[in-house]
């Protein structure tokens, strides 16, 4: 019965904690806490860091029966319980749950030798449901079925999954709304669109389309974002329409509320939704929709401002117009984004921002290379990705690591086909074997995909037969994922290469 009651408290000591942080001075550095009159012991004493709410590991999964385990040689606080398993690091900004990758809202931080990590990981991770009921102004904590929880009263109080209510001091606001979208917005920066979109719509339930336009507005555009994320991983038509749901009605806020600026960047998000569909489906009214898309967005940035976005908007389009075969218009737009995002590097003294634009300009470098007389930018493009590649490690951002050496592999194999040089073959298949560290089956299906695709072209270029053996295999270990139900565009092209190499064997 004490051991029910402590956890009771742990859970509402830390919804309390959450609370606080959302309504604190940021510059506090305890925060204790009084339930009853007696206050929690101080082993359980929170800190507030950069405004967020810190709790010791140790101290709060113990209390919740969990086992931990401190591993000195890689500073992680293992807790184990039943069958789940949490792994928190310090200095991390991550945790491993089951397995799986979570965000945090803070790094893992030892304070005082103990390993201190937020308070909302925790509260989600030890399965209490938190709901914000705004017509009423209620919190309410469960870690049961929400249907079974009865609200009686009015007013701010919060009422647990076994009935105990505790009052709270100040109400919920508009604040803690836009605590929820900060923190979906960096799951999504941070290639989690899953739980991203379930942020998302926790959100959508606080707020209307009528009360907070220009939030709505943001979720809309954002949930495309995630939409649009998802469809790299499967389901990728029904994902994409999805997106271009959300993009549209986000679309009409902007437009009517003569936001130039936003109405732009969505209508670059919806065309790169409608790029996609062209690229699964092979429908050139897609590619039409998304040229004219990009025109849209690209009308809505002065010539004085926002160098960046004409930049990267000056790309899509280029490539737009590559694929609509009027290569004289797609260079002239590539060269506009070459020029520009030169420009914005010669003035820049912000390292992130520096490592961003190279990356743009060696993707910039590397579509201008296809294109006649742009062997040149081969080198430029490896330059670029390769200065990148000193910051966007394989530890510190693994899905811009996978991107950039499957696009060293396109630029080796570029390089080959200019010059010759068949050890730019071999680098390739290094640079495409490397993308599928993170590339892989489970994870990312379509990038894993098209790897496979570059892989067999490679070893098609080699030619030798064991060459053309690893051509075969890779060309169909492609084909698993690009069916032509739901691939038809991928599906042809891959067939077609692989029914090639087999006519090519049959006549060696």
């Amino acid at each position: 019965m004490i051991k029910s009651i402590l956890k009771t408290l742990i859970l509402i000591i830390l919804i309390g904690i959450i609370l606080y942080a959302n309504l604190a001075d940021a510059s506090a550095q305890n925060i204790k806490f009084v339930i009853n009159s007696s206050k929690i012991a101080q082993d359980f004493q929170a800190k507030l860091i950069n405004g967020v709410a810190f709790v010791p590991v140790g101290s709060v999964f113990n209390a919740m029966g969990w086992e931990v385990e401190w591993n000195g040689a890689c500073r992680s606080a293992i807790s184990t319980k039943e069958d789940n398993k949490i792994v928190l690091k310090a200095g991390s900004k991550e945790a491993d749950v089951n397995g799986e990758k979570v965000l945090l809202d803070g790094t893992a931080t030892i304070i005082n030798s103990r390993l201190y990590v937020s308070s909302r990981f925790i509260a989600n991770q030890l399965g209490m449901k938190i709901i914000w009921n705004k017509k009423d102004n209620l919190i309410i904590l469960s870690n049961k079925d929400l249907s079974s929880v009865t609200i009686n009263g009015g007013g701010n109080i919060v009422i647990a999954g076994n009935g105990i209510i505790v009052s709270i001091v100040e109400a919920y606001s508009s604040e803690t709304v836009m605590v929820m979208l900060n923190y979906a917005d960096r799951l999504l920066k941070a290639n989690n669109p899953t739980e991203a979109l379930a942020k998302y719509k926790k959100i959508l339930e606080n707020i209307s389309r009528e009360e907070d336009t220009h939030t709505y507005a943001h979720v809309m555009n954002n949930m495309g974002n995630a939409y649009s994320m998802l469809a790299e991983i499967n389901d990728v038509r029904k994902n994409i329409f999805y997106a271009l749901d959300k993009y549209n009605e986000a679309l009409g806020i902007y437009e009517k509320n003569s936001d130039s600026i936003n109405y732009g960047i969505t209508s670059n998000n919806l065309g790169n939704a409608y790029k996609i569909l062209w690229e699964v489906s092979g429908y050139k009214m897609y590619l039409i929709e998304a040229r004219d898309q990009y025109e849209k967005a690209l009308q809505s940035y002065s010539l004085e401002g926002y160098i960046l976005d004409r930049a990267l908007i000056q790309y899509n389009l280029g490539i737009v117009y590559e694929e609509l075969g009027q290569g004289n218009v797609a260079k002239e737009n590539l060269s506009k984004a070459r020029e520009l995002y030169e420009e914005a590097l010669q003035g820049c003294d912000n390292e992130d921002m520096g490592v961003a634009i190279r990356y743009n300009l060696g993707n910039t470098y590397k579509v201008l290379s296809k294109l006649p007389e742009g062997i040149s930018y081969l080198e430029k493009s490896k330059e670029a990705y390769q200065s990148v590649l000193k910051t966007k490690t394989l530890e510190s951002y693994p899905m811009d690591y996978a991107r950039i050496h499957k696009s060293l592999g396109d630029i080796c194999k570029g390089l080959f086909e200019a010059g010759g040089d068949r050890d730019n073959l071999s680098k390739a298949l290094e640079e495409y074997k490397e993308g599928l560290k993170l590339y892989t089956l489970e994870d990312r299906p379509v990038c894993y995909a098209k790897i496979q695709f570059e892989i067999g072209n490679v070893y098609t270029l080699m030619s030798g037969s064991e060459d053309i053996k690893e051509a075969c295999k890779a060309y169909e270990e492609a084909l698993n994922v690009f069916t032509a139900s739901d691939y038809p565009l991928f599906n042809k092209l891959v067939t077609n290469a692989l029914n090639r190499v087999k006519t090519t064997d049959k006549d060696d």
